[in-house]
């Protein structure tokens, strides 16, 4: 009889777990979209958000595809996950490594400020640089 109710328990926690992956990726999506909003558009904007959405596509397959951890403390005080927490989690899983995940927010920084600035070649060298890394 314990032994069922265990299972059950840890059943009903593991489609938590992953009810819980699934919200965090539509919310750093939807994150992404309404923080982008809001700025100027440069020319290079639009392969940004391409770039961005094939990164997001990317951490969300990686996140769905490993194991879970326990919940943060932000996770326990309602806090909704963002793109970096989602690779923070990856690169403590060890999906991610460190480096990659570096060479991806610096070269992704580096197209935001080209962009700003009206540089599309820069942005279009950062983005590259992005996109060999996450890879196909």
């Amino acid at each position: 009889m314990l032994a069922s109710v265990q299972s059950r328990i840890q059943i009903a926690a593991a489609r938590v777990r992953r009810a819980t992956i699934g919200r965090l990726l539509v919310v750093s999506a939807a994150a992404l979209v309404a923080s982008t909003m809001g700025c100027a558009a440069g020319p290079c904007t639009p392969a940004i958000a391409t770039v961005q959405a094939r990164l997001n596509t990317r951490l969300a397959a990686a996140a769905a595809a490993a194991p879970s951890l326990p919940e943060s403390a932000q996770a326990l005080h309602h806090r909704q996950p963002t793109p970096h927490s989602v690779a923070s989690a990856l690169i403590a899983l060890g999906v991610l490594s460190p480096e990659k995940g570096k060479i991806i927010r610096e070269a992704m920084a580096r197209a935001r400020q080209a962009d700003q600035a009206g540089d599309n070649a820069a942005c279009g060298q950062a983005l590259e640089e992005v996109e060999h890394t996450i890879g196909p």
